[in-house]
């Protein structure tokens, strides 16, 4: 793959993935991020107004900090996107899967903006991503380490980030922060369709057994998402205010990744592992578990 990669653990795939937003840039395991700065490069012309008159110093700061980090992960995605796009070039994949991760890049460039600038209104002041270290991100490739990422990536980060997202989108009132998380639930949930798409075309040019490795790192991350469902600290006092504006409480944030993995990554796996998958298969689960965690 196009990817200096260690052999790491599944242990240490669901420690660097759980509570990422959006499809993660791992490099030797490791969820890579830019630093931010006093930037107004990646902040919209337009930027959206969310309302903050009634917000007091605490809400503003917790927000700002909150969709700083999205913006950062979301950054980061692009990333994540081009050495996906280049893998696909390097093993004939299809015109389509191409065309969608070239895409893919747009999109999250489009989350990254809207997220950093909805941090600069919180912070007051402008805030945008420093360089990114890319450093041995991109080495030999190989098959095999491709499905194994693009499942970390994509088939889980992905999918957790749609439904993060969309019920983040169901409980804002703001509508300026209801219209950016609205793009990133449905954006999100396409990418991770295309991860599953691209496993169902790759999956049968392997000579190894891939699905044992992609079983055992999901297992992985199913028990850390529990621990921390169990584990998750109370909400503030100001748990509202954060919400109206796009920011999960930690107990639903942890229960739903929970959920996700168990309830809709787990079932596609396993249609994936008996050949018959279809990409009704996941934005089915998709929207049964936004409903009843709504």
């Amino acid at each position: 793959m196009l990817l200096s990669q260690k052999n790491f653990e599944p242990k240490d795939v669901a420690e660097s993935l759980l509570g990422a937003a959006g499809r993660p840039f791992l490099v030797n395991g490791v969820a890579r991020r830019a630093e931010v700065g006093n930037h107004r490069d990646w902040i919209l012309p337009r930027t959206p107004r969310p309302e903050t008159a009634g917000l007091g110093a605490e809400a503003r700061l917790i927000l700002g900090e909150a969709w700083t980090r999205t913006g950062q992960l979301e950054h980061a995605s692009v990333a994540a996107f081009a050495r996906f796009t280049l893998e696909l070039l390097a093993f004939g994949a299809p015109a389509e899967l191409v065309a969608r991760a070239s895409a893919a890049m747009a999109d999250e460039t489009a989350h990254a903006l809207s997220a950093f600038s909805l941090a600069s209104v919180y912070a007051g002041r402008a805030i945008g991503p420093e360089p990114l270290p890319v450093a041995d991100a991109v080495g030999a490739c190989d098959l095999d380490e491709a499905i194994h990422t693009t499942f970390v990536e994509g088939c889980i980060g992905e999918t957790v980030a749609a439904l993060e997202a969309s019920m983040a989108r169901d409980h804002t009132s703001d509508r300026a922060v209801r219209a950016v998380l609205a793009r990133i639930a449905e954006d999100e949930a396409s990418h991770a369709e295309l991860s599953f798409r691209f496993l169902q075309w790759a999956l049968p040019r392997t000579a190894t057994r891939p699905l044992e490795r992609l079983t055992a790192v999901l297992d992985a991350a199913i028990e850390r998402a529990a621990r921390e469902a169990d584990a998750a600290p109370a909400q503030p006092t100001i748990a509202e205010q954060l919400l109206a504006h796009g920011v999960l409480p930690e107990p639903r944030r942890s229960a739903l990744r929970h959920s996700a993995l168990r309830d809709v990554v787990a079932p596609c796996l396993h249609s994936l592992r008996d050949g018959h998958w279809q990409n009704r298969d996941l934005f089915g689960r998709l929207d049964s578990r936004a409903e009843r965690v709504a």
